[in-house]
């Protein structure tokens, strides 16, 4: 009984961890797309599109996890924006290599 105990919390340790550096990603996902828009307000996430695997992103890597997100905002004009956006993270998932948004 204690081994069944012990295999269960081991494989629920390792599954949390996962889903942690997911939600970790999608956090600095919008952090960073949040920076490079600068002042403005109600900003809103609709959706995140991730772990897609592309390549010729950056010279150092061969792989990237691309992160795909759409989003709207009101600019200094009140003008209710809708935009998409491509975070770049290092195949570990780690370290963000670069953000584009599209206009």
């Amino acid at each position: 009984m204690k081994i069944l105990l012990l295999l269960l919390l081991t494989l629920s340790i390792g599954c949390e961890a996962k889903l942690f550096d997911n939600d970790n990603r999608q956090i600095t996902a919008k952090n960073q797309v949040f920076a490079q828009l600068g002042r403005v307000k109600n900003f809103d996430i609709s959706s995140f599109r991730e772990d897609t695997v592309v390549t010729n992103i950056d010279p150092n890597y061969s792989k990237a996890l691309q992160y795909t997100l759409t989003f709207s905002y009101e600019d200094s004009t009140n003008k209710n924006i809708n935009n998409k956006a491509f975070v770049f993270f290092t195949p570990d998932g780690k370290s963000v290599i670069k953000t584009e948004i599209i206009k």
